[in-house]
């Protein structure tokens, strides 16, 4: 009779790290696709909301709302590079990032009425969940780049209080302006 312990496989994690070939490059999957499309009817929303506001004040509002649902499109797209679309985690955090994207692009028509609030909710959501999921995500396989993304992570949520305070404004200027100073931020 021996003392011996059974030989087990090691316990660990496989990587959500996206996996590239010789060339660098790494195929584009269907759910990155359709993550697109979301962002196609976000466009849409913010072009046709400059249709029903032909002013100067008008454009204001579209230029702001388009450069939140570009920031948000372009941020998840960067994402997407570094982190496997493949994977079930990676699939599940685009999945929410879809929901909250379809909010936001839901809440455009009446983001500078009584839709702010949900439009401001879901950027920051959109901001704040990707970037430390990717963080996270990161966090062994490049632990500096995740503490960058930490860092962001934070940075991300210090930054909702603008949208958050301009949202909760009745006062179109002060709207406005709290979703410039938002927009700065980035």
């Amino acid at each position: 009779m021996t003392n011996e312990q059974p030989i087990t496989a090691p316990h660990y994690r496989r990587s959500l790290m996206r996996i590239r070939d010789d060339n660098g490059h790494a195929p584009v999957g269907y759910m990155e696709l359709f993550f697109d499309l979301v962002f196609v009817f976000s466009i849409t929303q913010v072009s046709h909301s400059m249709l029903h506001h032909l002013s100067i004040v008008g454009v204001v509002e579209t230029l702001i709302l388009f450069l939140a649902v570009w920031w948000a499109w372009m941020y998840t797209t960067w994402a997407t590079n570094w982190v496997d679309p493949d994977r079930a985690a990676v699939r599940l955090m685009l999945a929410a990032i879809m929901l909250f994207s379809l909010l936001m692009a839901a809440a455009i028509p009446t983001a500078f009425k009584e839709g702010g609030i949900v439009f401001a909710l879901s950027y920051c959501a959109i901001q704040i969940f990707r970037t430390g999921f990717v963080a996270w995500s990161m966090r062994r396989d490049n632990p500096i780049n995740s503490a960058n993304l930490r860092r962001a992570t934070a940075y991300f949520t210090l930054s909702a209080v603008p949208w958050i305070m301009g949202s909760l404004t009745d006062n179109v200027t002060s709207r406005i302006l709290w979703w410039v100073l938002a927009l700065s931020l980035v």
